[in-house]
């Protein structure tokens, strides 16, 4: 009996542990996503009075925010939610 016990202690501390990482994947790929687009965003707006210095962040910027997007579909895909998984990729 106690072999039971400890075995469903082991499996609820990786259930945890999954869903836990899950959710940090998720909130970073949601920070690179929203961070991503206010560089590039800044680097357009910025362009006129940089003289266009400032747009070589705006590939920066969508890198990051591209990173941040195949990090929430892979989170989706991995708990097999195709519609949120197609869905978080259009912004």
């Amino acid at each position: 009996m106690q072999v039971a016990g400890v075995a469903n202690d082991v499996n609820t501390v990786i259930k945890t542990g999954k869903e836990l990482g899950q959710e940090v994947a998720m909130d970073t790929g949601e920070v690179l996503d929203k961070g991503g687009e206010v560089v590039a965003d800044v680097g357009v707006a910025l362009a006129i009075p940089s003289e266009g210095a400032s747009l070589v962040l705006v590939p920066i910027g969508e890198g990051a925010s591209m990173l941040g997007k195949s990090m929430k579909m892979s989170v989706h895909y991995s708990n097999g939610n195709a519609s949120k998984q197609f869905g978080s990729a259009e912004g």
